[in-house]
């Protein structure tokens, strides 16, 4: 009798916290999956994959201006601008040219109902500075790569110029990394919020917890 109570015990407990776990599950597989994301784009344009030479690398656009937005992530192929040469080699400006009718875009990844790219950062002397702290706050970020370097170009809010304030201090481009963190509709509840740093050397890592 002691035993069958022990045992309908722990099955009670298992089925309570079987949704959550199950929601905790998805956002980590999920976090791996824009962690491929991010390393297919810097293999792809680190490597070149060109399409008859249209593009000069690729990478991943995220953008946080609405609901629909931020449950997106997309794969882009840099076009290649006329005359933009970089020690010889011909490059796009390194964004998302997001138009109606886009070359650009290779492939759309839509986040599961309940789970959106919840901050984004960008680092500069191995401090983040995210959406939710800086003037003008971060609306939209690129990460791309071309070749043959596997280290990221970062760009915010849609422009090669932009200049972030964070109080008194000014941090300009180029940063010296990223991170995106993804949450479930539980956040922020532990286990609820997860992230993917991208270094500026290259390395791709993630985290059980969001940006700091």
């Amino acid at each position: 009798m002691v035993s069958i109570s022990i045992m309908v015990g722990l099955s009670t407990a298992l089925l309570w916290n079987y949704p959550d776990s199950s929601v905790r599950i998805k956002l980590a597989n999920l976090t791996q999956t824009v962690a491929l994301l991010v390393r297919e784009a810097q293999i792809k344009g680190s490597a070149v994959a060109s399409n008859n030479g249209q593009y000069a690398g690729y990478g991943l656009y995220f953008n946080l201006t609405s609901y629909a937005s931020s449950s997106e992530i997309i794969l882009f192929g840099d076009e290649v601008i006329a005359n933009n040469y970089i020690n010889g080699i011909l490059v796009g400006d390194g964004l998302y040219n997001g138009t109606t009718t886009n070359n650009e875009i290779k492939t759309i990844t839509t986040l599961p109902n309940g789970f959106t790219i919840s901050k984004l950062c960008v680092a500069s002397k191995g401090t983040f500075y995210c959406n939710a702290s800086t003037t003008p706050q971060i609306d939209t970020l690129s990460i791309s790569f071309i070749r043959p370097n596997p280290q990221p170009l970062i760009y915010v809010n849609d422009s090669v110029d932009t200049i972030l304030s964070y109080g008194s201090t000014t941090i300009s481009a180029p940063y010296t990394g990223a991170c995106i963190e993804v949450s479930s509709r539980h956040a922020p509840n532990p286990g609820h919020i997860r992230s993917i740093r991208v270094e500026g050397a290259g390395f791709i890592t993630t985290k059980v917890s969001g940006c700091e």
